[in-house]
Parts: structure tokens; C-alpha cells; sequence
């Protein structure tokens, strides 16, 4: 079984490493599925029984992830080239089982990059040196369904406002940019750049969305026409 060391996660303290220590240099995240059976059992006795233990496993797994030199195999909406583009060092996928956890690879950040959690524990965050969110990482560590895929972040997005459909019944979508540090409920923080309101007199909701939709691309695509590429617009000032 392996030993998680809390010490090594919390950052606490300092000791020699131990051979299961799974905050070690170069290790990847704990493989649960792999822990014995009856240590899972154990795990779930007591206050909070198996909602506390899958919590604390997925919060380990989180931690442990922002502490290992791996990254998750799996890429979502994105090609090995795009994320070495961006400056990232990925290694071999393992490919057996006895020497390696499939589901991670090794990887190396360029300098002052970082691995931030978010206030979500299947949730983190790659943070380049100047405080960007370049790549959003998903980990779920409970043993019975692991899974991880990582995908790399855009500086301008769109989307529709709904609040404004609540708000006063107007079709809204707004253009922003991705901008460095978290909002105190550990969302990004970003910058609204331009806001379509339709005026097209369509007479349903979801026409009245294509419109603007589609207004709000038009304006994109002749101002920002890289819009959609993962390395474009992050030293621009917005």
C-alpha cells in the first residue's frame, strides 16, 4: 500500500522522503484504484463514513497532482505540438502498467509557471509567471472512477450574458479577456471587452441568441481573428 505522507501535502515540516512518499520529486498522484481493498474500507469507518473518504481522497488527489512533475495523458480540445507551443515539456505516456500510471505523464513547466488549485477539488489551474490561468487541469482521485484530462485556455472568450435575459428580457453576448489572479470566489478574474445586445426583433429566444451569437463572431473574428488559438493575444494589453 502506499504511504501518503500528509506532511509532504500540507507542506509542513521537513523529513527525510520515504519510498512511498507520493509528494516526491517526480512522482505522479497516488493510483487508488490500486490500494487494497480492505484500506478503503477502513477509510470509510467513522464520522462522514464514504462521503467523507471519497472528499478527502479527491482533495489529496488535487494536492498531490500540484505537487508531482505530471501532468494528466489526456488532452481535451488540444494537440500535443499546441501545448508544447506554449512552452510545456511533455514526456512518454507510459505505456506498462507495472512501470507507470497511464493516466499521467511526466511534464516540465517553463520557469515560474505553476500548478494553482481551485476552490473545486477535480479542479486546477497551470499559472504562467505573469498570474495567467494557461491551462485548466480535471483529476477525480476517487478510487472507483479515476479519471484526468487537461486543455489548454484561450485569452478572449464569448458568451451569452443570461443575466441580462433575467435581468430585463434583452439577448446579451459579451466578449472578454482572460486577466492574471483569482475573484474571492476563486474564479478568474476577467475583463469584459464588448457587449452585443440584439436588436434584431426575432421573435423567439433562441433566434434572437443565433443573432447575436453571430454578431458578436463577425466582431471577433475581424478584430481578434485569432481568437480561438491557445498561444495568441496573452502579452496583449487589454
Amino acid at each position: 500500500m502506499t504511504i501518503r505522507c500528509k506532511r509532504c501535502l500540507t507542506g509542513k515540516g521537513t523529513h527525510t522522503w520515504t519510498s512511498g512518499c507520493v509528494a516526491r520529486k517526480g512522482a505522479v498522484p497516488e493510483n487508488t484504484s490500486k490500494t487494497p481493498p480492505l484500506a478503503h474500507l477502513v477509510g470509510m469507518i467513522g464520522e462522514g463514513g464514504v462521503a467523507r473518504y471519497i472528499e478527502e481522497q479527491e482533495r489529496d488527489g488535487q494536492r498531490q497532482l500540484a505537487k508531482s512533475e505530471s501532468l494528466p495523458s489526456q488532452l481535451n480540445g488540444c494537440t500535443e505540438e499546441e501545448v508544447r507551443a506554449i512552452g510545456i515539456d511533455l514526456g512518454p505516456i507510459p505505456k506498462d502498467i507495472h512501470k507507470g500510471d497511464a493516466l499521467f505523464r511526466p511534464a516540465t513547466l517553463p520557469d515560474g509557471w505553476k500548478i494553482e488549485l481551485t476552490n473545486h477539488s477535480m479542479w486546477s489551474c497551470i499559472v504562467d509567471d505573469r498570474g495567467f490561468a494557461r491551462a485548466s487541469m480535471f483529476y477525480k482521485a476517487a478510487f472507483y472512477d479515476r479519471a484526468a484530462h487537461l486543455s489548454l485556455n484561450v485569452r478572449i472568450r464569448m458568451q451569452q450574458d443570461y443575466d441580462a435575459r433575467r435581468r430585463d428580457g434583452t439577448t446579451v453576448y459579451i466578449v472578454t479577456v482572460a486577466m492574471p489572479g483569482c475573484a474571492p470566489n476563486g474564479e478568474r478574474n476577467a475583463k469584459t471587452i464588448h457587449t452585443h445586445v440584439d436588436t434584431s426583433g426575432l421573435p423567439t429566444e433562441w433566434q434572437q441568441a443565433d443573432a447575436a451569437q453571430a454578431a458578436t463572431r463577425a466582431w471577433l473574428e475581424e478584430n481578434y481573428p485569432d481568437y480561438k488559438s491557445a498561444t495568441a493575444y496573452w502579452t496583449t494589453e487589454f
